[in-house]
């Protein structure tokens, strides 16, 4: 149907939302929580003898400390990607309530279709005011099929941490070279360093 989103699309909520918070939230994971700071001396503002580093053992901020922690580094950035992704991808929040109103429109538009095309011309369901059909039963099958999209979404979404683990190639449990596939290790180390 004209106006509707590609199968890819579904996710463009949350691929958008990911992409507006993720800078933010990096940031705040890798600064304060384990990087912090430069190495000097706070009362003489020194930096101590052999710094900068470009390979430091001291956790600071500067990019020989993270070129040294790159292993931890590498942990941070993956733990804070599928926690970020499984917040926006909550049923309820925001993100998860435009993906799946995205699907029910396909899903909705492809049964009108689907109805349209019927070659005898009818509809397969029965009307309200069929004998036997009450409107409980009605009333329920509607909400079983508005909870089916929601409840499949939520499948959907709780692996994202598995999938994530199986594109990168191992766990993320903070192994050192853990993750091969989601390294980029040396051209990384080679970025950092090119920072003061």
């Amino acid at each position: 149907m004209p106006g509707d989103p590609t199968s890819s699309g579904y996710l463009d909520p949350l691929r958008l939302a990911f992409r507006d918070q993720v800078g933010a939230v990096m940031e705040k994971a890798i600064f304060p929580s384990f990087f912090h700071g430069k190495c000097q001396d706070p009362v003489t503002g020194v930096n101590p003898s052999g710094c900068p580093n470009p390979d430091c053992p001291v956790i600071c901020g500067t990019p020989g400390s993270m070129v040294h922690y790159y292993s931890r580094l590498r942990y941070i950035a993956y733990n804070t990607t599928w926690h970020l992704m499984h917040d926006l991808a909550r049923p309820g929040t925001p993100t998860f309530n435009e993906i799946q109103s995205n699907v029910e429109a396909i899903r909705n538009g492809a049964q009108r279709r689907r109805l349209s095309l019927d070659p005898r011309g009818s509809s397969p369901l029965k009307p309200l005011s069929s004998p036997g059909v009450s409107g409980g039963l009605v009333s329920r099958a509607i909400s079983t099929r508005d909870n089916y999209v929601k409840e499949s979404l939520t499948r959907i979404f709780q692996d994202i941490r598995p999938n994530l683990e199986k594109v990168c190639g191992g766990v993320g449990d903070g192994t050192t070279n853990g993750l091969p596939y989601c390294s980029w290790e040396q051209a990384m180390k080679e970025y950092i360093l090119t920072f003061p």
